[in-house]
């Protein structure tokens, strides 16, 4: 797999390269880039499988650099300073992201999901996240939400809760009714876990604020505020029980 680092920080641009010669083996570094200017051009010359890409650079950012190509055919891991509310957007568009300094485990972590045949980033999904990110803060907290159609922002305290669908995630919510992602549950709890939520089961994904009671039993039975009755897995108990006094 041929891979281009886009970076203006020449030394975290080195490091990164070194822990892939040591990591990941199958990926092979074929140029570097220090500017978005640049970039487009080596990616043009060397047509790689991957772009590994700062956002925030000199006389352009990465968001210019990929508004260039209407169709990539590469994949996508944004290496990133960015805060965690820019982060829930850019683990929508991109296939993943790493935040300087990059350590190796995340790194391995970022290769692997790349591998499970997630598709490039798209103009469409560009768009969302950069409206997504310009946003003011204080509108409260939104997700980006994936679906089969595009793609959604939705406040986060308007979730009563997540539930997995297979390979799918239905969210249940107050306004917008119920919305299928073909994002897994698994990303939906890495997104939700500091806005007040918690997985209860492996199939539920719960909102504090919209909890009206527990009933007790082996795991337990959670009683939404759209009164749907929700099973707590046993072995999730005793955290559950400790999060809910919060």
């Amino acid at each position: 797999m041929k891979a281009i680092i886009i970076d203006d920080e020449t030394h975290g641009a080195a490091a990164l390269e070194k822990m892939l010669r040591q990591h990941a083996a199958d990926i092979q570094v074929v140029a570097f880039a220090a500017s978005a200017a640049e970039g487009r051009q080596l990616i043009i010359q060397h047509q790689p499988d991957l772009i590994f890409l700062d956002i925030e650079m000199p006389g352009g950012s990465g968001f210019d650099l990929l508004a260039g190509f209407e169709n990539p055919s590469f994949k996508v891991i944004f290496v990133t300073g960015f805060d965690r509310y820019a982060l829930q957007a850019i683990k929508c568009c991109a296939v993943d992201y790493l935040l300087k300094p990059v350590v190796p485990n995340e790194l391995m972590k970022a290769i692997e999901k790349l591998k499970q045949s997630t598709p490039p980033v798209t103009l469409e999904r560009l768009q969302h996240l950069v409206e997504f990110i310009a946003k003011p803060r204080n509108k409260g907290n939104k997700i980006c939400v994936p679906t089969p159609n595009g793609m959604e922002l939705i406040p986060a305290a308007d979730i009563y809760y997540c539930e997995a669908s297979r390979e799918y995630t239905i969210l249940h919510t107050a306004k917008y009714g119920s919305i299928t992602s073909s994002y897994n549950i698994g990303e939906f709890e890495s997104m939700l876990e500091d806005l007040g939520f918690f997985r209860i089961h492996n199939s539920y994904i719960i909102n504090h604020d919209q909890v009206l009671r527990y009933i007790k039993g082996e795991g337990g039975t959670v009683v939404m505020s759209n009164n749907n009755e929700l099973p707590v897995s046993r072995r999730r108990k005793a955290e559950f029980l400790e999060w809910l006094k919060r």
